[in-house]
């Protein structure tokens, strides 16, 4: 049996749940907790706009000594208040025809992947199965609290990010889970290939003088920040005739006011759905059933669309907007390490090229480098922004960007990490556990 526990903080972990989840055998039929907690959804957005409240988040996240003491303090409540989440698990396992043998947990958040390996020795007693819980890092982050002892295994995206959660591990000097590098687990849907007609049409969009309209693609995160910017950005698009935008977001009292204004924008379509789980399928939805060359978004989860080529459904151009959280920018640094962004010298030069006015042109040996990008930054500024895709397009930057060239040979640009995940897992439930040969189902 197959439990995945995740959280509404956010779209990103909804989003890593829903990829693991496709990529399951139909036989399979898993459960999902979490995913309807109104408190911690209420608690992440108004955290995420309020400015005091994000000022604390922010703090704790990059000052080691605040960290340590929130993430002692935050562990121990998580650890302490587990006999609802107890209930509910044995609840679950105890309605399943016929009884499982082996309980497989895979946790997308933190707060229930903690609450989860407290119980785990409770529940193989008391249920008669074998428990396993693997917690699965959706950021390329070092953030203590993912830190979680008593699972059997801990996924991440990266060695560095790996190496960074040993340490600290270590020092604490709990047993170690099993530190697991695979590859970010980006939607199998969305790895699909796109046919030779639907990979001429996203080149075509990008050219400069192209047939078709630059479309472009722009997922409104959970917490709804960010919306000024991206109204002063929509003004200045849809100045270009040859532009057409698609907004995706969650319709709330937060998102109501901008929405009714992106619906009187006539080179704008908005889908709009009222729960974070039917966002995201809209989301998939748009990307595999329309052909889009560009998205919008600030460097989240969505950054994994990078593993990507662009002649995959998803592997659209991804323009980054502000980072929010230690996260992303942690998100950032994965992608300047792997040369899928520019690095400082290339940012600083583009930088100054949004902001000029004569004819947007570069050396072919510029060029030849941003085929090896996947994505950029964005100015701060929304209007600065729209100006920048513009010139962006006309200097022939996101033509080489669809043309990509880069290197992905490494094991964590691997753009099939669902598999990957799945393979690997039951290869080590298998170690751990030899009379299920691989089968996570029983």
């Amino acid at each position: 049996m197959v439990l995945f526990t995740t959280s509404p903080a956010g779209l990103g972990h909804i989003r890593v749940t829903e990829a693991l989840r496709e990529g399951l055998p139909e036989t399979v039929r898993p459960e999902v907790m979490g995913i309807d907690d109104k408190s911690i959804k209420f608690i992440h957005r108004v955290g995420s706009r309020n400015r005091t409240l994000k000022m604390m988040m922010e703090l704790a996240q990059n000052n080691p000594l605040v960290e340590n003491y929130y993430v002692a303090w935050f562990r121990k409540k998580l650890r302490r208040e587990t006999q609802e989440v107890y209930e509910r698990v044995a609840d679950l396992v105890a309605r399943r025809r016929p009884k499982p043998k082996i309980l497989v947990i895979i946790a997308t958040h933190h707060s229930l992947a903690h609450k989860m390996a407290a119980i785990k020795g409770r529940l193989a007693r008391s249920l008669g199965v074998d428990v396993v819980l693997a917690v699965v890092v959706t950021d390329d982050t070092y953030q203590k609290i993912w830190g979680v002892y008593g699972a059997d295994y801990i996924f991440l995206p990266s060695d560095w990010t790996r190496e960074c959660l040993e340490q600290y591990l270590r020092q604490l000097g709990w047993e170690l889970p099993k530190l697991v590098v695979s590859a970010y687990p980006v939607s199998p849907k969305l790895a699909r290939y796109l046919d030779a007609q639907e990979f001429k049409t996203r080149q075509e969009q990008v050219k400069a003088g192209g047939k078709e309209k630059l479309a472009i693609i722009m997922p409104i995160s959970g917490a709804a920040v960010q919306l000024a910017y991206f109204e002063k950005l929509i003004v200045e698009l849809s100045i270009k005739p040859a532009v057409r935008v698609t907004m995706v977001s969650r319709e709330s009292s937060y998102t109501k006011e901008f929405l009714d204004w992106c619906q009187n924008v006539p080179a704008v379509e908005v889908v709009a759905d009222r729960e974070d789980r039917e966002v995201v399928l809209s989301y998939e939805k748009e990307l595999t059933t329309k052909v889009f060359a560009v998205e919008i978004t600030k460097p989240s989860e969505q950054t994994f669309k990078t593993l990507l080529s662009p002649k995959q459904r998803g592997g659209v151009v991804l323009l980054f907007s502000e980072p929010v959280g230690r996260q992303e920018y942690d998100n950032l640094a994965f992608l300047l390490r792997h040369g899928l962004i520019p690095n400082e010298a290339h940012e600083l030069r583009l930088n100054r090229f949004f902001i000029e006015n004569d004819k947007p042109q570069f050396e072919e040996e510029f060029l030849k480098m941003a085929q090896e990008w996947r994505g950029l930054k964005l100015p701060n500024d929304g209007e600065m922004a729209g100006r920048a895709i513009d010139r962006l397009k006309e200097s022939g930057i996101l033509a080489r960007m669809v043309d990509y060239s880069g290197d992905r040979r490494n094991k964590e640009l691997d753009s099939q990490g669902v598999d990957k995940f799945w393979q690997t897992l039951a290869q080590l439930v298998s170690k751990q556990y030899p009379v299920y040969k691989g089968s996570l189902s029983r």
